[in-house]
């Protein structure tokens, strides 16, 4: 066995027994034994705190695990070999493993951790953020600690990381292997057998950000070319699949750059699927959604669920409804007529210059997502045509409610994704005050479109909630000029809580009270 170094980048290539490798530098350079890489090693020896890591990160596998030592996130093992090259973090080590060796660490202050999660998730990883849930004060010994949230692409929300004019879908997949049988009556005998479709293809695309959720279903030999025309024209940033579907198989000549995400089988299981939808929405039948004999829609849509209330540790409050997307309700417009016409990118990949950017005059982010909505899937029903002209024409020539209505929308914040940060529970004070802000202002849009008579408006108008309830709430707690994060203080107004008060009173006057 012989090795070579490669001064460029230190890494050392060795040769062993006629086989070539390399081993990066940080490997080599911070001596580790091979049981000491790997989180799943024995650890008959390792202190309690060591011991609680080793069994979270056994249950987080394929995620690089934040730990929770006071104040930082720390990791060890494989985990801070990759993140260390990753972040650019300075490589330590923490005591001995059972042979001796150290054990590599690094570690990130916890009030910067959205950034380094946010960094390694475009890279391509997957973070399990493990916190102390109980008072490190009034713990007896080992303080306890666990997985509050799992980020990945799909389930990444940071403004930092997203587009405000683009979704963020999360895509499930899901193939039935037993036919469909026809929902017309039998006219003949040959009309009521099953349809000689092999398969049945389920889809669901949920953008946790905002909360849109839909699903539908693809049949026969057309599946594959139509979920690769999805993949295409949509472009989620995570694909869920079961564990017994091979993608690169039923989709053998599409180039899927997409992160791919395999969960078990069972949750895409029709029943617990549809009772895990039921649970979500709070209703007692699909049906009124148009699921009706709808299975494959259905297991996506539930498994899709599943996924995200188990990597997200939350209720998900802000999905409430879920929308059977026909097949037959819009004009299909395949990612190659997308690209050569460039309708929402130019040829190089690029917003601008494409025909979006050339006619987007939206003055919101929520405008913008949805005038991209509305070129991928053009409506082809004349009527729903026919309604959107005339509420268009009715805006055209009403040129002062017009421009009134513009300047108003400019103090209205990305509502969808800030109540999709509020659900989560990673929302700010100052988001929490621009959604209140935002409010303030729905009673003017109201007076300007109430002056409109296009049916299309009226009828948007009238589901129009002003949340007055929501806007009281937020005026009456939160502090005029509060700071970006919690941990800061005063957050809470003065006058709100009267123990706060006192405590806050004891903390500014405590010299003179004890002079006193």
């Amino acid at each position: 066995a012989f090795t070579l170094l490669d001064p460029r980048n230190f890494t050392k290539f060795y040769i062993l027994r006629g086989t070539a490798r390399t081993l990066p530098a940080k490997d080599w350079l911070f001596p580790v034994s091979p049981k000491a890489k790997n989180a799943n090693s024995q650890i008959g020896g390792a202190t309690p705190a060591m011991r609680q890591y080793l069994d979270i990160k056994r249950q987080n596998p394929d995620s690089i695990l934040f730990f929770r030592m006071g104040d930082f996130y720390e990791m060890f093992y494989e985990d801070a070999l990759t993140a260390s090259r990753a972040l650019d973090l300075t490589l330590t080590s923490r005591a001995k493993d059972n042979e001796g060796a150290s054990i590599p660490m690094c570690g990130v202050p916890h009030h910067a951790a959205d950034t380094y999660v946010t960094r390694l998730v475009k890279k391509g990883f997957r973070v399990a953020i493990c916190d102390q849930v109980e008072d490190a004060k009034s713990a007896k010994g080992l303080i306890r600690r666990e997985v509050v949230r799992v980020v990945s692409s799909g389930t990444l929300t940071s403004t930092d990381y997203l587009d405000a004019r683009t979704p963020a879908f999360l895509m499930a997949l899901f193939i039935s292997q037993t036919s469909r049988s026809t929902r017309s009556k039998p006219a003949t005998r040959q009309s009521a057998t099953t349809r000689h479709d092999p398969t049945c293809f389920g889809v669901a695309l949920l953008d946790l950000s905002t909360g849109e959720f839909s699903s539908t279903e693809y049949d026969g030999n057309l599946g594959p070319s139509a979920i690769a025309e999805e993949i295409a024209v949509l472009q989620p940033r995570e694909i869920l699949v079961p564990d017994n579907l091979d993608l690169g198989r039923l989709l053998p000549d599409v180039n899927i750059s997409t992160p791919i995400t395999t969960v078990q089988s069972w949750t895409f299981e029709t029943e617990r699927a549809q009772q895990t939808l039921l649970d979500q929405l709070h209703v007692t039948s699909l049906n009124g959604f148009g699921f009706d004999g709808h299975h494959a829609a259905i297991s996506a849509a539930g498994a899709l669920i599943r996924y995200l209330r188990d990597t997200q540790k939350r209720a998900l409050t802000h999905v409430r409804r879920i929308r059977f997307r026909p097949t037959t309700d819009h004009l299909v417009v395949d990612s190659t007529t997308l690209k050569h016409l460039e309708i929402v990118n130019s040829l190089e990949n690029q917003r601008d210059g494409s025909l979006l950017d050339t006619v987007d005059s939206s003055i919101t982010a929520m405008g913008g997502r949805q005038l991209r909505r509305w070129l991928l899937k053009p409506l082809i029903t004349l009527e729903r045509i026919q309604e959107r002209l005339d509420a268009v024409e009715n805006f055209a020539y009403q040129t002062v409610v017009r421009l009134k209505l513009r300047e108003h929308l400019r103090d209205i914040a990305d509502l969808e994704r800030l109540v999709g940060r509020v659900a989560l529970g990673s929302a700010g004070p100052r988001e929490l005050l621009a959604l209140q802000q935002s409010t303030t202002t729905i009673p003017r849009i109201r007076k300007q479109v109430g002056q409109l008579k296009a049916p299309l408006i009226q009828s948007l108008l009238a589901e129009l909630d002003d949340l007055t309830d929501i806007r009281t709430v937020i005026e009456s707690t939160i502090a005029d000029d509060p700071p970006i994060q919690v941990r800061d203080g005063n957050v809470i107004r003065d006058g709100f809580d009267k123990e706060l008060d006192e405590l806050r009173t004891i903390s500014q006057s405590g010299r003179q009270n004890i002079a006193i």
